[in-house]
C-alpha cells in the first residue's frame, strides 16, 4: 500500500512493530486531510482515530465519511473497519476540575481504544 498522500506517511506497519495502531492528531489539519488519512488507514484494514478534532472538521470529515463518528467530549473522531482489541486491565483517568474533562476524556478514549477497561473520575478537585 502507498505510504504517501503527499501531505502525510501513515505508518501501516506500526500495528505489527508497536503492538498499537497510528494515531491521527487533528489539531493543524485540514479535515480534507484527516479524511484522507482515515481512508487510507481503513483501506489498509485499520481502525482510524483521530485526536483533537474540531467541531468543524469533524462535521466536514462527517460528510465525506459517513461511516465516521465523532466523540465530542474527547474531541475524537473514529471509523473503525475492524473489532476493537479484547479489554484487559485497568486504567483510572481523572481530572480536578470541569475544565479538564476534555483532555481526560481524550485519554479515557485513547486507552479504551488500545483495550483498556477504564474508570472516569471527574472534578476530583485539588483543594
Amino acid at each position: 500500500m502507498e505510504n504517501d498522500l503527499h501531505f502525510a506517511k501513515p505508518d501501516y506497519e506500526r500495528p505489527q512493530r508497536r503492538g498499537i495502531p497510528e494515531v491521527i492528531f487533528g489539531a493543524g489539519k485540514s479535515a480534507a486531510q484527516i479524511a484522507a488519512i482515515m481512508r487510507a488507514l481503513n483501506e489498509a484494514g485499520q481502525n482510524a482515530f483521530a485526536t483533537r478534532v474540531s467541531p468543524e472538521q469533524a462535521a466536514a470529515v462527517c460528510a465525506e465519511l459517513p461511516e465516521a463518528v465523532y466523540l465530542p467530549e474527547a474531541r475524537a473522531l473514529i471509523r473503525d473497519v475492524v473489532p476493537l482489541p479484547e479489554k484487559t486491565g485497568k486504567v483510572a483517568v481523572l481530572c480536578a476540575g470541569t475544565s479538564d474533562i476534555a483532555v481526560a476524556e481524550e485519554a479515557a478514549v485513547t486507552a479504551e481504544r488500545l483495550g483498556c477497561n477504564v474508570t472516569r473520575l471527574f472534578d476530583v478537585g485539588v483543594a
